[in-house]
């Protein structure tokens, strides 16, 4: 009798093995025709496989001030020193600006690649406008400036008129961290343009919306990222 539910229990769950890897593929087939495959879901935080340099202008607003940072990424340069700092304010950066930005921008890391838990693929929407798929990223997988992405439950929006991903949301689940910041709630939203040339979805605009801790005191923060300058060099 032991035997006989050993056996049956195996069975169950290779059934459901089989089920979540045929749902999943039925998924995946599915964003295929938006020009997304698993790879595109993460080229924007994998470093390896970038082929774009850009200019970012990244604005961080609270109630203490807003502060400007201009930065430019070239994929030619070695990992860990890809990313530059321009200006702070419009002024050359100090010394703890470039640390920081070092540390949050330029891992040295060639591994990191932004996987997602296979598990987590499920369509939330599918109507006229929109196929909307949810998925968790693997938060070990992830690059120190992403590292709260994998507390977050992520949503692709690809809007079937013009048959491309829109934009991407994500929603935390649990506390996280952003920057140097304590983060209770988090909204990101993500927007992209499709590059022809490339192949490849590049960011438009990033917003994130958060409800930081500060000395043990909730406050609104807001940081708008601006992409520009895009040019294929690789």
């Amino acid at each position: 009798m032991k035997i006989r539910t050993v056996v049956l229990v195996i069975s169950v769950f290779s059934l459901l093995a089989s089920s979540a890897t045929a749902q999943n593929d039925e998924i995946l087939a599915r964003l295929k025709e938006f020009k997304i495959s698993e790879e595109r879901l993460s080229s924007n935080i994998k470093e390896v496989d970038a082929v774009h340099a850009y200019k970012l202008t990244s604005l961080t607003g609270s109630k203490e001030g807003n502060v400007e940072s201009i930065a430019e990424y070239n994929p030619l340069q070695k990992i860990g020193k890809r990313w530059t700092l321009l200006t702070v304010n419009g002024a050359a950066p100090d010394k703890s600006d470039i640390k920081q930005f070092n540390k949050q921008h330029n891992p040295k890391n060639k591994n990191i690649s932004g996987k997602i838990d296979p598990a987590s693929y499920e369509i939330e929407r599918d109507d006229k406008k929109f196929l909307v798929v949810k998925f968790r990223y693997i938060k070990e997988s992830l690059p120190s400036k992403f590292r709260f992405l994998g507390d977050c439950d992520a949503r692709v929006y690809c809007k079937k008129d013009i048959m491309e991903m829109s934009y991407a949301e994500f929603t935390n689940f649990r506390q996280t961290k952003v920057k140097m910041f304590n983060v209770k709630e988090l909204l990101v939203e993500m927007y992209y343009t499709y590059d022809e040339e490339a192949k490849a979805y590049i960011h438009e605009e990033a917003r994130l919306d958060m409800t930081a801790l500060i000395f043990g005191q909730e406050q609104e923060v807001e940081i708008i990222n601006y992409y520009s300058d895009y040019k294929v060099v690789k």
